[in-house]
Order: structure tokens, then C-alpha cells, then sequence
């Protein structure tokens, strides 16, 4: 990654391999600018620090005190995984509802159907409503493929409102303005909107608010024939309630590429669950994830010698 990030930064511009605590420690009074995931460094012994980016989108790991300190400004790599993370979404729902799971099995086991049509009718995804909660840079990609192919699009607006601004997008992707859901509402407002969903997208960060938003009491007001699609983060779903809905058949099925505790236990409950697809948190794993990666920071790296406000800015 360090090579190839050298090859694309600005002239003039040092890149530095700083995994090395040594390494950091030799030239902490030089770096204007840090790529990291999970080490921080101490404000004070970094003085010409400017810029600090989490590679992941996600930053419930980043401590609030960082964020707001005004010696520097902190980024997040939100919308490198956009394609492949939007891809794998909508795969796994048209996976769900053409049966591929049952296809593979049959497959695997060297046999046939009994009746093609008690065994293997399938539904379509046009005509069907997802409901998207966090109508983030994934959430508005998928949003996009979803109403190519027929659905109908509900979505919570977020603090900027419809717009998506101030972030990392990938050219002729996603849903900048807002125009794909057909209609919009305010998140605290879910208890009337999520009962003629038939998919319920997932995209919200984890916070206080929205950790087991997805609970008993949610799960109730779906129809039961509703699949739950989680992408973005585990402490979002109480899993025990989850699997409770699945076991009594309260809710049609999930799809998870997160989990609350990962990687998941060979003998965790939700593996004995019906109707589930676990994926193993491997959604946007690509090479052109890892491109877009390189491509946010060198973005941010430009703007940073202009002086241009960086995107991806991460907020408390």
C-alpha cells in the first residue's frame, strides 16, 4: 500500500512507512499528515501535524476528544467501499430472493428438487420496497440499484438533510442530491414507516442512540415475510431478539456481514438460526476497494496543500 501510494501523491509530497514505532518516533517532528487505523498519536509530540485518516469508514473506535481538537482535522475513508459494498447488497438480496442458497445446496449435494414449484418458486425484486435506515455513501449506491431494478426506495434523512456533502464519492455513483427515494423520513420516525418494508436496509454508524435499535420491538412491527440486510455495523442488531424473530418465524430472514463480537464463534447462536446468511464482514474486499482507498487520500492529500477543506471530515 505504501508503495503504491507513493506513486500517485502529489510531487513533492514525502511518503513515509510509519509502522515502526521507531520510524514514528524519528520523524514525529516532520509528519504534516498520518494514515493509520487504530494507533494515535499524542497532540503534543506531533507539532506539525495537520491531517490524521482512519482507513475504515467506520470511527466508533476514535475517541471524541481527538476529533474535535483544532490542532488538526480527522478523516475517515467512507465511500472507498461504495461499489463493491453496494454490489454485494444487492447480490445478497437477489440471492435471497431467487434461492441461490437452495441452488448451491442442491448443487453440493449431488441432487434434484422434488417439485419445481413448491421447492423452488422464488420472488422478484421489482415491485418489492426497501427501507433504507442511514442513508449513507453505501445505502445511496444501493439505493441507485435498487430503483434500476424496480423498487420501490424509502429512506431516513440524516443531520445534512437529503444531500450528501463533504464526502469521498466515486464518479457516476451513488446518490449525491438525494433524487432515488421515492420517499423520505425523519429516522425517529421509523414505527410508522417500517411495516410495508419488505427489505430493511441497514447503514447507520453506532452510536448510543442507535446501538439495538433493531430490537423485539422493531422487529414486531415488520411483516414477516421482511428480510433484514446489515452491512454497516453489529451493535446495531440486538441478536438475541434476532434470532428469537427468526426461530418463531416473526421475520423472513437476515443477511449479515457484521456482527457484535468478531470473528464469530463456530458455536455462536446465530449460526443455528434459520433463515440467515452470514457473511464474513468481507463486504467491500477488492481490488477496487483498495484502489478507491488510495484514491480518498491522495484526494485529501491534495486538498490539503490547496488549503481546500479535506472530505470525510469526522464529526462527534
Amino acid at each position: 500500500m505504501v508503495a503504491k501510494l507513493k506513486s500517485m501523491v502529489p510531487t513533492g509530497v514525502r511518503v513515509i512507512d510509519c509502522t515502526e514505532e521507531s520510524v514514528r518516533d524519528e520523524n514525529r517532528s516532520i509528519l504534516n499528515g498520518l494514515v493509520t487505523q487504530s494507533w494515535f498519536p499524542v497532540p503534543d509530540e506531533f507539532p506539525l501535524l495537520r491531517w490524521v485518516h482512519v482507513l475504515s469508514s467506520g470511527y466508533d473506535h476514535v475517541h471524541s476528544e481527538l476529533i474535535v481538537l483544532p490542532q488538526w482535522t480527522m478523516t475517515h475513508g467512507g465511500g472507498a467501499g461504495v461499489v463493491p459494498m453496494a454490489e454485494w447488497c444487492l447480490g445478497m438480496m437477489l440471492a435471497w430472493a431467487h434461492r441461490f442458497t437452495d441452488i448451491a445446496r442442491y448443487q453440493a449435494s449431488r441432487s434434484w428438487y422434488n417439485d419445481r414449484v413448491t421447492d423452488m418458486t422464488a420472488s422478484v425484486l421489482r415491485g418489492k420496497t426497501v427501507g433504507i435506515l442511514g442513508y449513507g455513501a453505501v445505502a445511496r449506491e444501493t439505493a441507485r440499484l435498487c430503483r434500476a431494478l424496480g423498487m420501490t426506495v424509502v429512506a431516513s434523512k440524516g443531520r445534512q438533510g437529503s444531500r450528501q456533502t463533504s464526502t469521498y464519492t466515486t464518479p457516476e455513483t451513488g446518490d449525491p442530491q438525494g433524487l432515488v427515494p421515492h420517499h423520505w423520513f425523519d429516522l425517529d420516525d421509523w414505527p410508522q414507516m417500517v411495516g410495508d418494508w419488505d427489505y430493511v436496509l441497514l447503514g447507520l454508524r453506532a452510536t448510543e442512540q442507535t446501538r439495538h435499535l433493531i430490537d423485539s420491538i422493531f422487529l414486531k412491527k415488520l411483516k414477516s415475510t421482511a428480510v433484514l440486510v446489515n452491512f454497516s455495523r453489529g451493535e446495531l442488531v440486538d441478536e438475541t431478539a434476532l434470532i428469537n424473530a427468526l426461530k418463531s418465524g416473526e421475520l423472513g430472514g437476515a443477511i449479515l456481514d457484521v456482527f457484535q463480537n468478531e470473528p464469530l464463534s463456530p458455536t455462536d447462536p446465530l449460526r443455528g438460526a434459520p433463515n440467515i446468511i452470514l457473511s464474513p464482514h468481507c463486504s467491500p474486499e477488492s481490488d477496487y476497494y483498495r484502489e478507491q482507498m488510495l484514491l480518498c487520500i491522495v484526494n485529501n492529500v491534495a486538498r490539503l496543500i490547496a488549503g481546500k477543506p479535506l472530505v470525510n471530515q469526522m464529526e462527534v
